[in-house]
């Protein structure tokens, strides 16, 4: 099933990659040098599990607060 536009919204927002927590442009998951080393240029299911804990994280701190 294809990602749709707008998933991991506060990921994306940001500027840290979630894999590296190095930069990257905001409105991508993650830089391109993860993107492609990652896997998830090819779907790979424990990146896009990475993806998902960093976005669950996010939303916990902002519920936090």
């Amino acid at each position: 099933m294809p990602r749709i536009e707008h998933d991991h919204p506060r990921t994306r927002a940001g500027w840290t990659c979630p894999i590296c927590t190095g930069p990257k442009d905001a409105e991508l998951v993650c830089c391109w040098p993860c993107f492609h080393s990652s896997g998830l240029k090819n779907g790979d299911p424990a990146a896009e599990q990475m993806l998902d804990d960093f976005e669950a994280f996010l939303e916990s701190v902002e519920l936090s607060r």
